[in-house]
């Protein structure tokens, strides 16, 4: 007489994808998982969008070497291109220099009067300043040129609108740029000891 065996199930779909750990936007430094090859590490790089005409491949090897290969004995702790990087720096931290009082009310007005309605007082305006005075002048102006594109009322955007455009691009551009800043502090240490 055949018995039906019943066995328990894991009630879950085996054949799922797992979610891959280290590809969102926001994570584009240069900390590596230990399941990644070098060569997927790589791949995962996302070089923000104002850096994207300076750097090259080239730039984020070395930029990984110098992050995970500082205690190795083949590390040679001096090149060219440590020096190009090193010059790029500050041409990066200017690009992504905050807003001055004038800038945002270049932008405000810029918005103002394309869609033409009414800039606030000055309380107002202080509000604004006092707020947006923290984010770049570049993302300022893109927030800008999104306003004037999808806008469909005539009113001045709030500044929480202004923010929740700016937010992620401007903190991804600035932690990308502190990470590597501090590569190369640390590389300087290095060699100076």
């Amino acid at each position: 007489m055949p018995q039906n065996i019943k066995t328990s199930e894991i009630i879950t779909d085996l054949k799922t994808k797992l979610q891959p750990i280290g590809e969102a936007y926001t994570e584009s430094g240069c900390e590596m998982q230990l399941s990644t090859s070098e060569k997927e590490f790589l791949k995962k790089q996302i070089v923000p969008r104002l850096f994207e005409k300076d750097v090259n491949d080239y730039m984020i090897m070395r930029i990984y070497e110098i992050k995970n290969r500082q205690q190795k004995q083949d590390f040679s702790p001096q090149r060219n291109i440590d020096q190009e990087i090193k010059d790029l720096i500050p041409i990066w931290e200017d690009r992504i220099r905050c807003a001055t009082n004038k800038d945002i009310a270049v932008i405000l007005e810029t918005i103002a009067s394309t869609l033409s309605c009414d800039v606030p007082n000055d309380a107002g305006l202080q509000q604004y300043f006092r707020i947006l005075v923290k984010y770049p002048a570049i993302f300022l102006e893109e927030c800008a040129y999104h306003f004037i594109e999808t806008t469909r009322y005539r009113k001045l955007p709030l500044p929480s609108e202004f923010i929740s455009f700016m937010e992620l691009k401007s903190s991804t551009h600035m932690k990308w740029v502190q990470n590597i800043k501090t590569i190369y502090e640390q590389l300087e240490r290095k060699i100076n000891v």
